[in-house]
């Protein structure tokens, strides 16, 4: 893991390891019943010390991507993060404006993949350092914006107070959080991951998260409004393909309540007609029962 990534792992000032990823690491040792045990390892190397068995697994902070699935056996989603960047408040409004800039990102990293798709990229411009150094470094003028996880971002803001920064509306990626084991450790990964299922299951999960988060968002957001949101500000989606997808949208909705109004309308059909023959049958009831009780006229 790395040293300085909070709040999934860093030091507190006592250099001892802290964070999301610390706790549910340790979590899932104790029910595993083995001793936990960090290395602090090169990021650009993650995959050597794995496979050299330096390390058992890599878990901190890791996002999916189709490279790390070939390369390694990698768990479920156990968070959902998205890519964002942040500036100096006021100083710039959306991705577009980044031409030219100066843009920081970690190397090595889903961010630095994402940055280099985006039309405004630039190799001259671009600044590689640890995510935390990156914040700095905008706070300092250093580099105009930075690109990473959301959490990473939100924390450092909130614990530092540092309203001096703004998350940019748009959203460059959805990701999630995954943790990578050898190839051939397969029993591994399973053991590993029952027990994180039941960590979830059992409320632990949510409980480390409210710890470091404040709320539960572990489990995956489905939410259609949160998605189509996400997928409107995603600037590496072309807008006529948006504008197509929305609108085929638009029209599932128009078609879906079409059928059901049109469902409602047979349903009060059949209502007023069994309203109507129980009307009869009632009136057919009283007219004999005033037959019987000699009150027919």
């Amino acid at each position: 893991m790395e040293s300085d990534l909070p709040p999934m792992a860093f030091k507190d000032k006592d250099g001892n390891m802290i964070g999301f990823d610390i706790d549910l690491a340790k979590a899932t040792c104790d029910k595993l019943g083995v001793k936990y045990e960090e290395k602090i390892i090169d990021w650009s190397k993650k995959e050597d010390e794995l496979n050299s068995g330096n390390i058992d697994c890599i878990w901190d902070g890791m996002s999916y991507n189709t490279e790390r699935a070939n390369s390694m056996n990698l768990s479920d989603s156990y968070l959902d993060i998205k890519l964002v960047i942040t500036v100096k408040s006021g100083s710039i409004k959306s991705v577009n404006d980044l031409k030219g800039k100066k843009v920081g990102v970690q190397k090595d990293t889903t961010s630095e993949d994402v940055l280099k798709k985006l039309s405004i990229y630039s190799a001259d411009n671009t600044v590689y350092d640890e995510m935390v150094n990156l914040l700095k470094k905008l706070e300092e003028g250093q580099v105009d914006a930075v690109i990473m996880d959301d959490i990473v971002v939100q924390y450092y803001i909130n614990s530092n107070n540092k309203n001096n920064l703004t998350i940019l509306p748009d959203i460059l990626n959805e990701e999630k959080y995954v943790i990578g084991f050898r190839k051939n450790d397969g029993a591994l990964r399973n053991e590993i991951q029952n027990i994180l299922n039941d960590l979830k299951k059992d409320g632990t999960t949510d409980k480390i998260y409210n710890k470091w988060f404040g709320k539960n968002n572990t489990s995956n957001d489905d939410s259609t409004l949160f998605k189509v949101r996400g997928f409107l500000k995603n600037p590496l989606i072309p807008t006529p393909f948006k504008r197509s997808v929305i609108f085929s949208i638009v029209l599932g909705i128009v078609a879906y309540y079409a059928h059901l109004l049109e469902s409602n309308k047979s349903i009060l059909n059949e209502t007023q007609q069994l309203v109507n023959c129980k009307i009869i049958r009632l009136y057919i009831l009283t007219i004999r029962l005033r037959y019987i009780n000699g009150n027919f006229k």
